[in-house]
């Protein structure tokens, strides 16, 4: 969720993000409404798992309760993370060349492989074709997939957590369907990608004599 139309859900949360833990009382002060109005709010946005709560004793008396963001909350706020990735590949490009930008993207392949192999087992290409759309899916990819036949089936991706840097350096997704090939063991053909201007990443998979998933 990123800041748009500003409400005074995000004000709070600007407020937190500024000046860390704050009291009700220290809020309604700052937006001049009544500590019942901040409450109302806070409550929504910890359902929301956006803001947490904590009781700090400060001498004798009750003590006070005091709010701060949740780790969550990060992803409300911009972030640069892309132009940070595009721009650390750029540098590492001219100044060690294509090969080891290369070598990066099969690391990360490889990082990936791993922990698919522990959803992706199925005994069949079928199972693990689902396996791979759910574990994609549950990733942010917006992943969905049919059988056209038997043995072949269709992947598609609709959405790509890193599309801009795929623009800029189109190896990441040679080596994505790479590894689509390793972890199920089965041949596996890109007909569309979003990095060429289409609207899904879109992959035609089918059947290798006695194939099974990598070891």
């Amino acid at each position: 969720m990123k800041i748009g139309k500003r409400s005074t859900r995000d004000e709070i949360l600007e407020l937190l993000k500024r000046h860390g833990n704050l009291s009700v009382d220290q809020m309604a002060g700052h937006l001049s409404i009544t500590p019942m109005g901040v409450r109302q709010h806070l409550n929504i946005l910890e359902k929301d798992g956006l803001v947490s709560c904590q009781a700090v004793r400060r001498g004798l008396g009750r003590p006070s309760h005091l709010y701060s963001l949740t780790v969550a909350a990060r992803e409300y706020f911009p972030q640069n993370y892309e132009t940070f990735a595009l721009t650390l590949l750029d540098d590492i490009q001219s100044s060690q060349g294509d090969d080891v930008v290369d070598e990066l993207f099969r690391h990360r392949a490889d990082k990936l492989a791993e922990q698919l192999k522990q959803k992706v087992s199925g005994p069949d290409l079928k199972t693990r074709v689902s396996q791979l759309a759910q574990a994609l899916d549950e990733s942010g990819s917006m992943t969905s997939f049919e059988e056209a036949s038997d043995e072949t089936f269709v992947l598609t991706e609709h959405n790509c957590g890193i599309l801009g840097v795929a623009l800029h350096f189109p190896q990441a997704c040679r080596h994505e369907r790479d590894l689509f090939e390793r972890i199920l063991g089965a041949n596996v053909e890109r007909q569309e990608c979003q990095s060429s201007g289409q609207n899904s990443c879109r992959y035609i998979i089918t059947s290798r004599q006695g194939s099974s998933a990598a070891d």
